[in-house]
């Protein structure tokens, strides 16, 4: 079916049919079964193998499988971009942009390290990857961050993502600048009507939570009010009072006080979770419990609008996760950690 010059039933069926090769939880859970030296084939055979063989002849272990799942993310995203069409492909590029975003938080963080493209080529932005090059010329070329932002800026990612930040700012406030930009164009490309206007709820709900959590942190590390509101995101559809209660809070009750003043916020399971996040040191509760509720939300969306973009959009968020959870497999594995450890930090 095509409507337009959009590929609407064609693309859907393909994402699908992708998201069915993703490693399901029972998978994830066998890999961390297995003594390190055995991770990376099973990695490899469960569809990574020739990102893993265009970098054998140099890395191994950790750092091989670390480049591999990089480069892989990449190709794939960029595969996914290229068989949609018109208006699909402008919504699919918004969430195609998140790794793009992702690569120059990590070209500010190697400029601020001090770290050379060749190190950086082990891992986040591996070398053989032709989409890193011009990354990789950024980390080459710039001797502070200032310098670093101004070429970034040349990318597609926007002109103006760090007009806001003073040159000497540091690098929270460069990475918080990529943020706001980030979500900025992207509840901007999203349509305010027919079946994708969902996908700004489902925007509104991550920068929610993202707020939230950064609220969290802040607490633990006693930031005033006004450096609080600077890491804030705009757009999560909260209400002022909810805002102004976040910023003022103190402990999770009052951040829970302060939610309940948006009605349409979903707080189920929050204070549970708010719980077991008083009774250890982690967030991991209320990062897991978020992390579901935006799945859920989007799978449902995906059901109810089978012909749009929207399943396109629930694979390319799986097929992060996936990612995510490999590379947190196989860092603590390399670092002798225990599986409950490793089990506790892992998004299934």
């Amino acid at each position: 079916m095509w409507l337009g010059r959009a590929n609407w039933a064609n693309a859907a069926a393909r994402a699908r049919s992708r998201r069915s090769r993703l490693l399901d939880r029972t998978r994830i859970r066998q890999l961390l079964k297995l003594e390190p030296e055995s991770i990376a084939n099973t990695i490899g055979d469960a569809g990574y193998r020739a990102d893993m063989d265009l970098y054998g002849h140099r890395l191994n272990g950790a750092e091989l499988v670390e480049a591999a799942l990089s480069h892989n993310l990449d190709r794939e995203v960029h595969e996914v971009e290229r068989f949609c069409n018109g208006e699909l492909a402008d919504i699919v590029d918004v969430w195609a942009l998140r790794v793009d975003f992702n690569k120059a938080k990590a070209v500010l963080r190697a400029v601020k390290s001090g770290a050379d493209s060749s190190r950086v080529g082990e891992g986040a932005l591996p070398a053989e990857n032709p989409h890193n090059t011009r990354w990789i010329s950024i980390i080459d070329s710039s001797s502070n961050l200032a310098e670093a932002a101004s070429s970034i800026t040349k990318m597609r990612i926007g002109t103006r993502i760090f007009s806001d930040v003073p040159p000497e700012a540091g690098l929270a406030e460069y990475e918080d600048a990529l943020d706001r930009a980030y979500y900025r164009q992207a509840l901007k490309s999203i349509p305010t009507r027919g079946p994708h206007s969902c996908l700004k709820r489902y925007l509104r709900m991550e920068i929610a939570h993202r707020d939230i959590l950064n609220i969290m942190r802040a607490m633990r590390q006693g930031l005033s009010n006004e450096k609080r509101s600077e890491i804030f995101v705009p757009g999560s559809g909260l209400s002022k009072a909810t805002e102004k209660g976040l910023l003022a809070a103190q402990n999770n009750d009052d951040i829970l006080t302060a939610l309940r003043r948006t009605p349409s916020f979903d707080d189920e399971g929050l204070e549970a979770a708010f719980t077991a996040v008083d009774s250890g040191i982690s967030l991991d509760p209320v990062v897991d419990l978020f992390h579901h509720k935006r799945s859920e939300l989007l799978l449902r969306f995906s059901h109810l609008n089978p012909i749009s973009g929207v399943p396109i959009v629930y694979y390319i968020e799986r097929k992060l996760l996936e990612i995510e959870n490999l590379r947190l497999l196989v860092r603590g594995k390399a670092a002798g950690l225990p599986e409950g450890i490793i089990e506790a930090h892992l998004t299934l």
